[in-house]
């Protein structure tokens, strides 16, 4: 049976399905690809995520969420906090250092 030219699947047989695609341990959204691309398969992402959850490797090789990015405090006076990083000119084949003043943006260099 087709619909929409895909292959219609029974929920009955959506665990297998999963499973058989999970074999490699790709992930939900690739899972759901190869799904939607050439079968109908009409709510099925909740069935997807909860055997992924279920899967003992995946928890344990997943990669680790990017901690939130948290801003600097606001500086009350110069030099209160200085960021320092070194360059290397090309023109001048030599090493420079450079300090930037937070509370006033003025970069020194050496």
């Amino acid at each position: 049976m087709t619909k929409c030219g895909k292959i219609v699947i029974l929920s009955l047989f959506y665990p297998k399905l999963i499973e058989l695609l999970h074999t490699n341990h790709i992930g939900e959204k690739a899972i759901i690809y190869r799904l939607q691309r050439y079968f109908f398969v009409p709510h099925i992402t909740p069935i997807i995520q909860k055997c992924l959850d279920s899967c003992i490797s995946c928890k344990k090789y997943k990669a680790k969420k990017t901690p939130e990015k948290t801003s600097w405090s606001s500086c009350d006076k110069p030099f209160q906090r200085c960021h320092v990083d070194y360059g290397f000119s090309d023109d001048y084949s030599e090493w420079f250092l450079v300090v930037k003043d937070s509370y006033s943006n003025y970069l020194f260099t050496k």
